[in-house]
């Protein structure tokens, strides 16, 4: 897997209600990303979704609070716990940081992939 620009995930509150916006850019230069969402035609936000999912489970972070609202090209939600906001951050780093945690999430996900 070839280097590629990262595109960090960020956590910021509204000025309107106060809640908490987690958004993580489009990966775009992420082979492995990009070809898992060519392959499943999904959007970006939807890919990112569903690896914070299950990457939630696997940690046990509770996200029964959490408003989803991806888009084609970011993963968009708002909490309104500052900590929960911190925790999911800290998972999608993980995940655009570290390529054996992702891959392990795409594998648990069930989300079909062919990469050697």
């Amino acid at each position: 897997m070839k280097n590629y620009n990262l595109y960090k995930c960020k956590v910021e509150r509204s000025r309107i209600n106060g809640n908490y916006t987690v958004w993580l850019p489009e990966q775009e230069n992420n082979d492995f990303v990009q070809m898992i969402v060519d392959n499943n035609s999904f959007s970006h936000g939807t890919f990112w979704e569903r690896l914070l999912k299950v990457s939630a489970i696997e940690f046990g972070l509770d996200i029964s609070e959490v408003y989803f609202a991806p888009e084609a090209d970011v993963f968009v939600s708002y909490t309104s716990s500052f900590q929960l906001a911190k925790e999911m951050e800290a998972i999608f780093n993980n995940l655009i940081t570290n390529f054996e945690f992702l891959r392990r999430m795409v594998i648990i996900s069930g989300i079909q992939y062919n990469y050697n």
